[in-house]
């Protein structure tokens, strides 16, 4: 019976922060949201190539089937998405260097120091993440 009141005393223990298991959930949410801001950003980099596509086509006789937004509808968008994505937090070293790639987009941008947020926040982060011996 003590190894029961142990086990149950074990389990309904608040899991600290610092675990193992806690460390690993918070890695989880990070890298399923920037997954999700990735898709995002490549789906909309690929409705600004097709809308350039359609704007310039290869021959005159090219005939679209397709009607997407305007150019610049899909241009708005996509900024958008690569805004939602430098405002995610980063999983591993190459999403952040993405981001400081990326950023020169924004340079003109208000939410200029919201992303530089967000980056220092990543940089912090990955400072403490510990590294894998190949």
């Amino acid at each position: 019976m003590a190894d029961l009141d142990n086990f149950i005393a074990a389990v309904l223990t608040p899991v600290s922060e610092d675990s193992p298991h806690q460390k690993l959930a918070m890695r989880t949410v990070r890298h399923e949201a920037w997954h999700r801001a990735y898709i995002n950003t490549i789906t909309y980099e690929a409705l600004l190539d097709l809308a350039h596509c359609l704007d310039n086509p290869a021959s005159p006789e090219f005939v679209p089937v397709i009607i997407g937004p305007s150019r610049g509808e899909c241009v708005r968008l996509h900024r958008e998405a690569v805004l939602r994505q430098l405002l995610t937090p980063a999983v591993r070293k190459m999403d952040l260097d993405w981001k400081h790639r990326r950023i020169k987009m924004f340079e003109r941008s208000p939410d200029l120091s919201s992303i530089e947020l967000a980056i220092a926040e990543d940089e912090a982060f990955l400072a403490t993440k510990k590294r894998r011996l190949a």
